[in-house]
């Protein structure tokens, strides 16, 4: 069976908030703890999906899988 996925987009507001998030944190202890919940905070749902963790890997530097 094969599965497809959904490529997620961010809209232009959520990358300002991870930006802006990734911005403030940066360089303390425990930062990336730090942008996750501020990012999920943001949400309606409180959900992180796959592409705002995928943005902020890539923003990050920090490799996915440790995200």
């Amino acid at each position: 069976m094969m599965q497809i996925f959904a490529l997620e987009v961010l809209d232009t507001r959520e990358k300002a908030l991870i930006d802006l998030t990734i911005a403030t944190h940066e360089g303390r202890p425990g930062a990336l703890l730090g942008i996750l919940e501020a990012v999920q905070s943001a949400n309606a749902h409180k959900f992180l999906s796959m592409e705002s963790l995928r943005y902020i890997a890539s923003e990050t530097g920090i490799p996915p899988a440790r995200v």
